[in-house]
């Protein structure tokens, strides 16, 4: 049965999900229902199942058997066999917003797997997402420290990247963590592929942002659960800045309820919004995203409407011209075309709204009122 489930396990990372799913669930029907004598080994089987629902974004299975495994172990009075699924468990948890019951849990887990380094290391990495996620940069990057060698503490580390505006940081990140991933654990990309297309995007880098959106795309359309097509219609309004892919992709993250995603995704339809000249519609729909960060205990972003008409490429050329650059000294700071710079400038001028012969100089005044200077 062990070896069943981790075989189903295997499957699904695959991306034979259907098939994957069958073993697993008929290893896990024999393990609660008595037929495995040694309660680890329930356990390991339910714990398979547990991470093949994350991988596929299947949430609510994936709480439905943290709840049975607790029983289990409440049932047997054995609280280390709870220790595992417990970090998995937190992550749901931080998906759903309840974030003081997470940290409470992670911490615990932590302390009852004391004695197998790679599992507190799992339990370490989350709790390290969980304060970026609350605005603790310091306590994230401790934590951080404390986790080197695992994967998953890449994606927090590009995530903080990108808080502080360093893109090129966070597409690295992402680029390394889907390296170490690979291609055959093909679920295990997608965290990876939406820290990537948000970087590449920054970075003005749309046709490397547009294959990271097809696969995720791909990998929605295989499965079909709801946060994951919410994931492929965020990446996908992004590189289009629609915002209708973006509405959409928000209103699926709130039915999920998986608030933070949806504040955030609610910013990004707002930044979309002012991008087609609905600034009513913007502020209103920032404002409800900045309420609900708040109502979670996330800081949320301060508003810079002006500011974010320029993709972080574009804010790169514009430092650099007010600096006094020319277009071809910035094409070589930049290792760009004199031609890609140029089409970067007028796309400056035209969104920020200056022309003619004074539009360096009035191009120059606006990067430093804004912080570009």
């Amino acid at each position: 049965m062990a070896c069943l489930a981790l075989e189903g396990l295997a499957l699904v990372a695959s991306g034979d999900v259907d098939e994957g799913m069958r073993r697993l669930d008929e290893a896990t029907t024999a393990a609660v229902a008595g037929d495995v004598a040694f309660l680890r080994i329930v356990e390991t089987i339910c714990c398979h199942l547990i991470d093949a629902c994350q991988r596929v974004r299947d949430l609510e299975r994936a709480e439905e058997w943290c709840h049975r495994v607790e029983d289990l172990s409440q049932r047997h009075d054995d609280v280390e066999m709870f220790a595992t699924c417990r970090t998995h468990y937190a992550d749901l948890l931080v998906w759903r917003g309840d974030w003081r019951e997470a940290e409470t849990m992670l911490i615990a887990a932590c302390r009852d797997l004391g004695g197998v380094p790679r599992k507190v290391t799992d339990g370490i990495v989350r709790l390290a997402e969980l304060r970026r996620r609350q605005g603790d940069a310091q306590q994230a990057e401790a934590l951080l420290g404390q986790a080197e060698g695992h994967p998953a503490a890449l994606l927090v580390r590009g995530a903080r990247a990108l808080d502080v505006g360093d893109a090129a940081g966070a597409s690295e990140a992402a680029e390394r963590f889907l390296r170490r991933v690979g291609d055959a654990d093909r679920f295990e990309r997608i965290a990876g592929l939406e820290l990537l297309v948000r970087a590449r995007l920054e970075l003005d880098e749309r046709k490397e942002a547009a294959s990271a959106v097809a696969e995720l795309e791909r990998l929605a359309a295989g499965v079909g659960t709801a946060p994951l097509r919410a994931a492929a219609l965020r990446a996908r309004g992004r590189l289009e800045g629609s915002a209708e892919l973006l509405e959409d992709a928000a209103v699926l993250y709130a039915e999920c309820g998986a608030s933070y995603e949806a504040a955030h995704t609610r910013l990004e339809f707002g930044r979309a919004l002012r991008a087609q000249g609905r600034t009513d519609e913007a502020v209103a729909a920032e404002e409800a995203a900045r309420h609900s960060l708040r109502a979670l205990g996330s800081p949320p972003p301060e508003p810079e409407p002006e500011r974010h008409l320029l993709t972080g490429r574009e804010q790169e050329v514009l430092r650099l011209l007010a600096r006094g650059g020319s277009n071809g000294a910035i094409a070589a700071e930049l290792v760009l075309s004199v031609r890609t710079v140029e089409r970067h400038v007028e796309n400056i001028y035209d969104k920020i709204g200056v022309s003619g012969r004074t539009a360096r100089a009035a191009a120059t005044a606006w990067a430093f009122a804004h912080g570009l200077g």
